[in-house]
């Protein structure tokens, strides 16, 4: 369950309750959402990665989803853009687009 506790800028800061435990959880700073134990630290992770910029590369589509390698502190992963409201991520652009596949076949896209 999602639950809105405060606002940082323009971007939400949610509490999610999962299987008993809570963590925090901001709207899609740079396409992707941030997580943390309190707001404190997930508003701290807000301002380090608008420090750092937009990292993003767009590195392929896959059913009309595009892909983009995020480098961080030296090293890469890689996300989808929004699919009905969630980003993939991954550690190789196969790995999301099986996701991508996935969930448009759960969805039936």
């Amino acid at each position: 369950m999602r639950t809105l506790v405060d606002t940082y800028g323009d971007i939400n800061i949610y509490r999610v309750e999962v299987r008993g435990r809570t963590f925090y959880k901001s709207g899609l700073v740079f396409g992707e959402p941030v997580h943390g134990n309190s707001v404190d630290e997930v508003k701290k992770s807000i301002d380090s990665k608008k420090a750092a910029g937009d990292t993003r590369v767009e590195v392929m589509v896959h059913e009309g989803i595009r892909i983009f390698e995020v480098l961080e502190g030296g090293k890469s992963h890689f996300i989808s853009e929004p699919l009905y409201d969630e980003v993939i991520v991954g550690d190789s652009t196969k790995e999301v687009a099986l996701g991508i596949t996935r969930r448009h076949a759960i969805l039936g896209f």
